[in-house]
């Protein structure tokens, strides 16, 4: 009876609708930076989808970058799962939650999952108020709670019970602060786990008192859990109905190959042995008869995903769909499989899978007004290197193409699956870029996959990087990838931009000091050697351990091979470099040096930033200065700058400066010629 009168009223709309404001149809065809930062963006990287017990309704949190506040704001999304009913907001989130290892942050927002009550009625999520990260449930109507004040960050929960969660609580924050302030009244010892690269002070550690507690969500009133109570934070792989698992018992998530598993009716698991239950799969789940749904990469490099449906009692699968798109945070009911899905030209969207006929119904389109339809045209190259390699780019065309023009090109690194927003990390809006006139070449890198299926993950890491195997397929890669577009008259191979965030920042580096390009731009500073110095001693001796070797009295082979700054008189490129304060340290040997050799070189730093620059504010800036670097070194544009007035003036000193060192040293402008790559 109150299940039935709650969903009445959610019905009735009791909730609050999702309201938007009519605004002109958004093409990608002219997508600038902020329209791409704009677009509101469903669940995680993991997922975040979360189907009720009872198949009628999904949550999921919806965030949406706000630029004036300089934060991220999440609300909770409620959608019926049968209906035409749009989604209602039930729940506010609060601003973004990050993602931290023991106090160590890398910019990523923290997963967050809407955790549904075994009876379908409420669900339970993390909300971040201020400076906390409380625990709040809200039900069906929208009427939420704050679940207890705890003293430190809620981290993980999950239900035990219909009126029961367990709780992991994170050190009280008053003892947080209690110990940054003795830190700074009195100072601290070096000692050899400071990682002085990361951060010139001790980092807190956030689950020194945490603890696990039960919350009664009647009462809010709380108590230890059991051992067994707070193992319901870490199920185990195997309680699940349908998993991805190593096929060798003893092996780790990590060690290749995989195999699809699932529970049988008499509580037994059993491997799928059917040859399309193998290769690159990426995720499963079960249906509510029984039959398993999973996902598996195929194609030319596995660039394509394959969704199919297993019976286990009939030893059978049958693939549903196959293409050129992704699914995250799959749910089987109700003969659907609800997923959160995108593909190149459109952000994610909650549809509804049919496990018959593999036909998909978009239930909700958080950007209705980002018109695919109207997407320059994507094409994906392939490239096969001499040692049989695979690789593959996403070739996004220029707005105001024509056959037989050549245009500029943007490099983008380092994945290439999904919606093209803007490579790993989102720093290089791809729609952006082609709006602006340019081709955007979008690169997966290669993978050493027959290798890896053969060895164990240290076994792998340390053959291909100790041998330069990585910097070799990954530049043969680039290399392959660039001269298709050359050859085909699309691209003007003097007018290449180059850019990169993590792993492709590091290809970067090398690429910089192998060949030309018109200009590059790194999200992250270089390897260099003062990290043998600046990292805690147990990983230096990991990493001596793993054979790279020290940088003293001179630098080992693996040094010589990946400090730029070593490398620094075979770079000719102009380069940005967009630091992170977390990480700026590595920067200075290589750009002092390129400055003595007068190589074009500017570096920013972001203050408070890490891997990732997730404030919006520093994003932005960062977006807009790589773009405005690469149209002026690709087309000598320069748009004013008001909070950079001397800009025009600097840059320009640059150009003339390099323009007439090599009008001086022919000898010099003949050997950075023969660093580009024919056409």
């Amino acid at each position: 009876m109150v299940k039935a009168a709650l969903i009445g009223a959610v019905a009735a709309g009791v909730c609050l609708l999702l309201a938007r404001t009519p605004v002109e149809a958004q093409t990608p065809a002219h997508a600038g930076i902020e329209d791409v930062m704009n677009l509101a963006q469903l669940g995680t990287s993991r997922g975040g989808l979360s189907l009720s017990p009872d198949g009628q309704w999904l949550a999921v949190f919806e965030q949406h970058t706000d630029l004036a506040a300089n934060d991220i704001e999440y609300r909770l999304l409620l959608l019926p799962t049968r209906g035409v009913a749009p989604p209602r907001v039930i729940g506010d989130g609060g601003g973004v939650i990050w993602h931290d290892e023991n106090g160590r942050r890398s910019g990523a927002p923290a997963d967050r999952f809407a955790r549904w009550s075994p009876d379908s009625l409420s669900v339970a999520y993390l909300k971040r108020v201020e400076d906390r990260v409380e625990l709040w449930r809200s039900g069906l109507d929208g009427h939420g709670a704050r679940l207890a004040a705890f003293a430190g960050d809620v981290r993980d929960f999950a239900w035990i019970g219909r009126q029961q969660l367990v709780v992991l609580e994170a050190t009280p924050r008053a003892l947080l602060a209690q110990n940054a302030t003795a830190e700074v009244a009195q100072g601290y010892r070096l000692t050899d786990d400071l990682d002085l690269s990361f951060s010139q002070r001790p980092l807190p550690n956030v689950m020194i008192g945490a603890r696990r507690v039960v919350i009664d969500v009647a009462n809010g009133a709380t108590r230890a859990a059991s051992a067994e109570e707070a193992a319901a934070l870490t199920p185990a792989p195997d309680a699940a109905s349908a998993w991805i698992g190593p096929r060798d018992a003893h092996a780790d998530l990590s060690s290749p190959p995989l195999g699809l598993f699932a529970h049988t009716r008499d509580g037994h698991s059993l491997m799928c042995s059917l040859s399309t239950c193998s290769g690159a799969l990426r995720d499963a789940g079960v249906m509510s008869d029984g039959r398993v749904w999973f996902e598996r990469g195929e194609g030319f490099d596995d660039g394509d995903i394959g969704l199919y449906l297993w019976r286990p009692d009939e030893a059978r699968a049958r693939q549903l769909r196959s293409g050129d798109e992704l699914y995250y945070g799959c749910n089987g009911g109700n003969g659907k499989i609800y997923c959160l899905w995108e593909t190149p030209a459109h952000p994610r969207r909650i549809v509804a899978i049919d496990a018959v006929t593999g036909a998909i119904n978009v239930l909700y389109d958080p950007n209705p007004v980002w018109n695919a339809g109207n997407a320059p045209r994507i094409e994906r190259i392939a490239f096969t290197d001499d040692h049989g390699l695979q690789s593959y780019a996403h070739l996004v065309y220029p707005a105001g193409y024509r056959t037989g023009q050549r245009f500029a090109m943007v490099i983008v690194q380092y994945r290439s699956r999904g919606f093209l927003r803007g490579g790993t990390g989102g720093e290089y809006p791809i729609f952006a870029y082609a709006a602006r006139g340019y081709f955007v070449m979008s690169v997966e890198r290669p993978e050493a996959k027959a290798l890896a299926a053969q060895l164990s993950p240290l076994a792998f890491d340390r053959q291909t990087n100790l041998s330069g195997e990585e910097e070799r397929m990954k530049l043969a890669s680039l290399d392959g990838l660039i001269a298709q577009v050359v050859r085909r008259g699309l691209v003007d191979d003097d007018a290449i931009a180059l850019t990169g965030l993590s792993d492709g920042a590091e290809t970067l580096y090398w690429a910089l000091a192998h060949r030309s390009f018109a200009a590059a731009v790194a999200s992250n500073p270089p390897t260099d050697t003062s990290q043998y110095w600046l990292v805690s001693q147990d990983f230096r001796q990991d990493r001596l351990a793993f054979g790279i070797g020290s940088v003293w009295p001179t630098p080992s082979p693996w040094w010589a091979d990946n400090a730029a700054a070593l490398s620094a008189e075979r770079m000719h490129t102009p380069l940005l470099m967009n630091l992170s304060q977390s990480e700026a340290i590595y920067a200075p040997p290589l750009f002092v040096r390129l400055r003595q050799l007068n190589v074009p070189v500017e570096a920013y730093l972001y203050p408070d930033a890490f891997h990732i620059k997730a404030r919006p504010s520093q994003a932005f800036a960062a977006q807009r200065r790589a773009m405005a670097w690469i149209e002026f070194w690709l087309h000598d544009r320069l748009d004013d700058e008001p909070g950079d007035p001397d800009r025009s003036q600097r840059w320009g000193l640059m150009r003339r400066a390099t323009a007439h060192a090599e009008a001086r040293s022919p000898a010099a402008a003949h050997a950075l010629d023969a660093t580009r790559s024919p056409q």
